[in-house]
């Protein structure tokens, strides 16, 4: 049952040219897809991350491609749910369950080509490659943010602009919430109020939730120190007016003695 994989020496990257959007427009499987569970099988044909592939493979008539180091991790890996029973995926949320397995065991997915044949890699975070992974994240634009939250696997890499914050030390102060700087990163943009967000699926989805919340209620404060910086004016303008006109009553009553 085990997938005979192609080893490449270097990683292939995923091109400027290959669009998030269409790379993400996985294969759905036929029918429901039926993942063993452990307890029924001897020691040696545990289901394994590397079976997983192999079963992901053929039901979407998808291609891996892996290092060597990759393929030792994932033999040895157990890719079952701890229920002890055998689990039955509907085809559309196999796409999100077989990442969620590798998420879980430190694997990263990346689609490789959009159309035929359909290649894929898959990089265990265990090997050298967790230090060049970064370079694997694919751009989906702020628009289609949405689509990442699908995809645990995948790290994605986006922009968000927050019009009302202060981009440099936003990152700095939140730069504790990533811990990981293989695959999660927040720089600023320059002097723009844009920030680049890169990560997995969901997480990116979140972060760039929270930017969006932050500056929004930033902007509810500037307009709010705006009013009151608005209404002192007023009452200063208000209060040196009346001034004037008690002076000039003075004046005018003096003139008259």
């Amino acid at each position: 049952m085990k997938l005979t994989l192609i080893c490449l020496a270097t990683a292939i990257l995923v091109t400027e040219s290959a669009q998030a959007g269409d790379l993400l427009d996985f294969p759905i499987p036929d029918s429901p897809v039926v993942i063993p569970a452990n307890s029924d099988l001897a020691d040696a044909d545990e289901f394994t991350i590397e079976d997983l592939i192999a079963l992901y493979s053929k039901v979407t008539g998808q291609h891996c491609v892996m290092s060597a180091e990759t393929q030792a991790y994932a033999s040895n890996t157990p890719a079952t749910a701890l229920t002890g029973e055998d689990m039955t995926i509907a085809p559309e949320r196999f796409q999100e369950t077989f990442e969620a397995f590798l998420m879980v065991s430190n694997f990263v997915f990346t689609p490789l080509t959009a159309d035929e044949p359909r290649l894929f890699t898959v990089n265990s975070l265990y090997t050298g490659a967790r230090s060049t992974i970064k370079s694997l994240a694919m751009y989906l634009p702020p628009d289609r943010l949405d689509e990442a939250a699908a995809h645990p696997a995948i790290l994605f890499t986006t922009v968000v602009n927050v019009p009302h914050t202060d981009v440099r030390q936003v990152t700095t102060s939140l730069r504790s919430m990533f811990p990981d700087p293989n695959t999660q990163q927040m720089l600023p943009v320059g002097n723009t109020h844009a920030i680049v967000l890169m990560g997995l699926g969901p997480n990116v989805v979140s972060f760039a939730q929270l930017l969006k919340v932050a500056d929004e209620a930033e902007g509810r404060a500037h307009e709010e120190r705006m009013r009151a910086h608005e209404e002192s004016k007023a009452d200063e303008s208000a209060e040196t007016s009346q001034a004037c006109d008690v002076s000039e009553a003075k004046g005018v009553r003096v003139a008259g003695a």
